[in-house]
Parts: C-alpha cells; structure tokens; sequence
C-alpha cells in the first residue's frame, strides 16, 4: 500500500510537468495593429502570386503604428530572441495616401520578410529602381499605380 501512495503523488508531478511544457510550446499570436492588416494581407497576396509562400507567424513578424523620432517613416526592428516588429509612424501613415502606406509597409517587410537591404539604384529618368530606396539619396521615388507592378516584381525578385 506504500508504494501506491508514494506512486500516485509521483504521477501528479509527472503529469503537471508535461502540461507545463506544452504552455511553454504554444505559440503566441502575434499582433498586427489593424490599420496595417490589409497592408499586411496584401504583401502576402503579392508574394504567393510570385510564388513566394509568407507566413507572418512562422516567421515572427509584427506590425505596430508608434511615434517614430526624427521624421523617420517606418523601421523593421530585428531583437535576437523577440518578433521582428515593423515601426510605421503614426503621424506620417494619417496623412498618407493608400499608395504611400503599401509602399511604407512593402519596402519594411522587404526588410523583415525578404531580408532585403537598401537599394539606391537609379533608373536613367531618376527615379529609383526599386522600392527598397533608403530614401536619403537622390533618387526620385515612383511608386504608383502605373509603376506598381514592375516594383513589386523587383521586390520579390531578390
């Protein structure tokens, strides 16, 4: 009777670690503000028809609209062990127009998603070659409706 009462205690305990464990396994959601989710959608969109596969939580990525410093437009935060969190600033995506906010988003989750870095080619007219310009050079930016797809082509081109 010994061993009984000594082996059910001992079952709990087994028992309670693994559900431990599997708190540890689960994924949380990840947030993405709700202004940035159509942008977000869109990317994803954009990519499958280019054959690119997205997927935001495998590869933890996040979306917030904050206060950014120094007129800065939007940042793709990389911390070792954290989500990549892109920055959109709030102030620049209010008076933004629908193009301005995909570009924003776009070129941050070039960064985050497609690893990509800046590009300041110029195209002979001057406008620049693609949509990860940094945007600190002389190049025009040209990204509209006409010119939408041949920057999304270039985008996930890379």
């Amino acid at each position: 009777m010994k061993h009984r009462i000594w082996i059910w205690p001992a079952s709990l305990l087994l028992f309670g670690a693994l559900g431990c464990v599997k708190d540890e396994l689960t994924t949380e959601q990840l947030y993405i503000d709700a202004a940035l989710q159509s942008y977000f959608d869109n990317f994803q969109e954009e990519a499958a028809l280019r054959g690119i596969t997205v997927d935001y939580q495998a590869a933890q990525v996040e979306g917030i609209l904050t206060d950014l410093p120094n007129a800065i437009a939007g940042q793709c935060v990389q911390t070792e062990g954290k989500p990549s969190q892109i920055r959109i600033d709030q102030t620049i995506w209010s008076r933004s127009s629908t193009s301005i906010k995909e570009f924003l988003v776009f070129h941050e989750l070039g960064h985050c998603i497609l690893d990509r870095s800046h590009d300041d080619t110029r195209n002979t007219d001057g406008t620049c070659a693609s949509i990860m310009h940094s945007g600190t050079t002389n190049c025009r930016n040209a990204y509209n409706a006409t010119t939408r797809k041949a920057y999304l082509d270039e985008l996930f081109a890379q």
